[in-house]
């Protein structure tokens, strides 16, 4: 679930022509803003957020294989 919310913007920044706009969300303390961002900058970003998704598929199932593997009962070597 966590990777889908960096590749879905990923691609969608990353299939997008033309300038993109975005918008800061405001807090009590600092004003909200907006910054634009060219279409190369959109795909650079796009392609970021891509491959962070993408590490985080390939780190879980590889957690998953290491807590598989993992025997709680194993014996001492000395014996």
């Amino acid at each position: 679930m966590v990777a889908a919310l960096f590749f879905i913007p990923g691609a969608f920044m990353l299939f997008h022509r033309g300038p993109m706009v975005t918008f800061q969300q405001s807090f009590r303390y600092m004003p909200s803003g907006a910054m634009a961002l060219s279409e190369h900058g959109a795909h650079i970003f796009g392609l970021l957020a891509i491959c962070v998704s993408v590490s985080l598929i390939l780190f879980y199932f590889y957690l998953r294989r290491e807590i598989e593997r993992d025997d709680p009962l194993r014996k001492p070597r000395w014996r």
